[in-house]
């Protein structure tokens, strides 16, 4: 009878990991944020929906909330969009890649504890 692996040794990487420090890996995330920033500040040139333009008529409470309501939808359409956009970056990235761009200019790969490259569904 062969001797099975047992669970802990299949485990087990064919070559240690070096795990990146925290000071690295936080580095990686600043570069990402710099690349995002310029991203969505170029988004912020399209707007997605025209600017609230205020009510010419009505009491000051009514102007107040219409405005409110007109000003919240483009909030709420735009943080969705980021969401997706940087959810997708990362998973698409780290799913195809083992990294995002950030990483990537660092030298770090994203790998399972075995050592094995990371699946789109375990970078979501």
């Amino acid at each position: 009878m062969e001797d099975e692996a047992s669970p802990a040794q299949s485990l087990t990487p064919p070559f240690p990991i070096e795990y990146a420090k925290v000071g690295w890996r936080f580095l990686a995330l600043v570069l990402d944020g710099l690349i995002f920033l310029v991203l969505f500040r170029a988004l912020r040139m399209f707007p997605l929906i025209d600017r609230p333009v205020l009510p010419a008529s009505g009491s000051p409470l009514e102007i107040y909330q219409e405005a409110i309501e007109r000003a919240i939808r483009p909030f709420i359409l735009k943080s969705f969009l980021y969401l997706v956009i940087l959810t997708s970056y990362k998973v698409l990235l780290v799913g195809k890649y083992g990294a995002t761009l950030g990483k990537m200019a660092l030298g770090l790969k994203v790998v399972k504890e075995d050592g094995t490259p990371v699946a789109y569904g375990t970078a979501l």
